[in-house]
């Protein structure tokens, strides 16, 4: 038999919401954040290495 009470399937429900809602908010400030930090590089590298080939090493997507 099931123990919960309609009340503790809520809360239960809830509580699942909110962690997927938070994993999702993570993973796109994560991304977000990501996309930031390309375009710094990005202009560093630009700033630094005016030719691609030169300083190709330098370039790092993780």
């Amino acid at each position: 038999m099931n123990q919960y009470t309609k009340l503790d399937q809520l809360a239960y429900l809830r509580h699942n919401l909110l962690l997927k809602y938070y994993y999702v908010f993570i993973y796109l400030y994560h991304g977000v954040s990501n996309i930031y930090l390309h375009m710094f590089q990005l202009v560093i590298f630009q700033r630094n290495c005016p030719s691609w080939k030169e300083c190709y090493w330098l370039w790092d997507w993780n």
